[in-house]
């Protein structure tokens, strides 16, 4: 920055323009705002139903991300599980904006108008956008495509439907009408649709219900956006699948094994929650009774006697879950029937969650490979819990069962 000034001015005042450079004003849009445009789902209550545990335990979850510092990283954190499980090799594993954090940032900001959950999304966008995407490729089911986790985070990179989003670019794009978020988001489109064209796609059931399931989520955000009905296309054809799939399989199982079928709890809430979206655009009587089904399934197969759901039918992984997905299944059948015996069924998963210790954050830097590292969660944490926590304490609120 060049500021001119007389030789008067003071230093105070030549510092004041120096912090508004580095962190210049932003405008503030207060939730009620962002509320009554209805542009967010529904996860907005009144000060006066607030739930100060639940209120901590949001903003821990956000604020409990970890930093990382470096020209490639900023704006990124490592996956210290996927890492400890030896998916890079020897080499720390980075989470590539997976669950789409800037997304769930966007959200909180609107919820709450505290400027530095807004601050986390441009962040993690301007990564996203820079670092997150394939640039160049001679391969077309790479570019433009978003890269899956991974070490380096694009070496040993994939492309698939899973881990591929857009709705946080375009949030970054509706609050600075920077054109990239726009753009970017519909290269990812354009790759997803690429990818949705293999083999791999083409029988219903032969990929998990979070395969398709994203995809749906990704393209029904582009068609919201755009108006544009090829995006629209493919997410009819994405919930044929999805009817097709329970006719042949009686639910939505996924391939484990070369000879098991199981239900996996968290991928089939992915879908259940992308298929919702798709929904509020195209109700239909027979979607609508296709997602109450698939609830009812996970009701009724997925929960253990103690009142939480398992991790995967697998008799090996048949574990105590605690994934939060299963959250905004519940919500949506409750939202669809209007009966509140679906909240009830999560309300153990729930306070648990709200109860989990929010991981320490700053302390003493480290030096990892190219980036300096400080404590924290990965930021998957927040993108994968926020939306299932807050639209069911929504629903409890609302319902005075909290």
């Amino acid at each position: 920055m060049l500021h001119f000034h007389s030789a008067e001015e003071s230093l105070t005042e030549i510092d004041h323009q120096s912090l508004m450079y580095q962190m210049k004003d932003r405008p503030f849009i207060r939730p009620e705002v962002f509320q009554d445009a209805k542009v967010m789902p529904d996860i907005f209550l009144d000060p006066s139903e607030q739930k100060a545990e639940v209120e901590i335990a949001l903003i821990g979850r956000c604020d409990g991300h970890g930093r990382s510092y470096g020209m490639m990283c900023w704006g990124d954190t490592p996956d210290m599980n996927y890492t400890t499980q030896g998916r890079g090799k020897g080499m720390l594993v980075w989470g590539n904006n997976e669950y789409d954090f800037p997304h769930a940032c966007a959200m909180q900001y609107a919820r709450t108008g505290e400027r530095r959950f807004m601050d986390y999304m441009l962040t993690a966008a301007q990564h996203w956008m820079d670092v997150d995407i394939c640039h160049y490729s001679k391969n077309p089911l790479l570019l433009g495509g978003q890269w899956e986790h991974t070490r380096r985070h694009v070496k040993d990179g994939v492309m698939v439907c899973s881990h591929e989003w857009v709705e946080g670019l375009l949030d970054y794009y509706h609050f600075t009408g920077d054109e990239r978020g726009f753009q970017t988001a519909v290269g990812i489109g354009e790759n997803v649709l690429a990818l949705l064209e293999t083999p791999m796609y083409q029988t219903a059931g032969e990929s998990n219900a979070r395969e398709t399931g994203w995809a749906l989520r990704t393209l029904t955000a582009l068609y919201i956006e755009t108006q544009d009905k090829k995006w629209l296309e493919k997410c009819e054809w994405i919930v044929r699948q999805f009817m097709v799939w329970k006719e042949e399989y009686g639910e939505w199982l996924a391939p484990y094994t070369d000879n098991t079928l199981i239900r996996v709890g968290f991928m089939i809430s992915v879908a259940i929650g992308s298929l919702m979206r798709y929904y509020r655009i195209a109700p239909s009587e027979e979607l609508k009774q296709l997602l109450l089904d698939a609830v009812d399934d996970l009701v009724e197969h997925a929960m253990l006697p103690c009142g939480l759901f398992y991790y995967k039918e697998l008799p090996s992984l048949n574990r105590l879950g605690t994934n939060t997905l299963l959250l905004e299944a519940l919500t949506i059948a409750y939202e669809l029937s209007g009966d509140t015996a679906y909240l009830r069924y999560g309300k153990l998963t729930f306070e648990r969650a709200v109860r989990e210790a929010v991981p320490s954050t700053g302390g003493a830097k480290r030096h990892v490979e190219d980036a300096v590292l400080t404590n924290g969660a990965a930021t998957k944490n927040f993108a994968q819990s926020f939306l299932p926590l807050t639209l069911y304490y929504t629903a409890l609120v609302k319902e005075k069962m909290i």
